[in-house]
């Protein structure tokens, strides 16, 4: 079960699309930021965040990955370190890191560099039974 709501089994989406603290953040972005409804975010399969990008322009694109990313770090905090980052905080950071990668952008002129973003996630792999998160 979810450490943090208990309320179902946790999975990568569970943690960033139904625990309490990812709704709540995505409740507090949407405040700014244009999101899918909920019913266009459901899980429809072990593809489900390839679906939905393919599904959605680049700006959206961009925003749920940021949104996962931090929802995952909320997550993270609660069960690895001190459990104080904050919802409200969390949206507060996602608004400026995405306008300073915007800022970014405009000034990077490489043609190479154009249009790519370098996103660090965690992972883990367990050998014995293959399973990866």
């Amino acid at each position: 079960m979810c450490s943090i709501c208990a309320t179902e089994q946790e999975d990568g989406y569970h943690a960033v699309m139904n625990c309490t603290k990812a709704r709540a953040l995505r409740d507090s972005v949407r405040l700014v930021w244009s999101l899918p409804p909920d019913a266009a975010l459901r899980r429809t399969g072990p593809d489900w965040v390839l679906l939905l990008l393919s599904q959605v322009d680049e700006d959206c694109r961009s925003k749920l990955l940021f949104l996962w990313w931090r929802a995952w770090h909320l997550r993270n905090d609660v069960i690895f370190a001190k459990g104080d980052a904050s919802v409200s905080a969390s949206a507060q950071f996602l608004f400026g890191y995405a306008n300073s990668l915007l800022s970014l952008k405009d000034k990077i002129k490489a043609p190479d560099l154009k249009g790519w973003v370098k996103l660090n996630v965690d992972a883990s792999f367990i050998p014995a039974s293959g399973l990866a998160a």
